[in-house]
């Protein structure tokens, strides 16, 4: 099976803060959850989850 890109991961990680559901509830659209919930803490457990958001707030600020 072909691995979920990391944009997805993100994006659902996202996904499921904004919407405050838990991670069984995300949408299908993102893959299987459990994917989704490994390949985050992944991310987190190697900082790259902080340069993740700190790039996003980083690009979300007024010119």
């Amino acid at each position: 099976r072909p691995r979920t890109d990391i944009r997805t991961i993100v994006d659902a990680a996202l996904y499921k803060t904004r919407t405050g559901i838990t991670w069984r509830e995300l949408p299908a659209e993102f893959g299987s959850w459990q994917t989704a919930l490994r390949r985050h803490h992944q991310l987190v457990a190697s900082s790259q989850w902080d340069e993740i958001t700190r790039t996003l707030a980083e690009r979300d600020l007024p010119q």
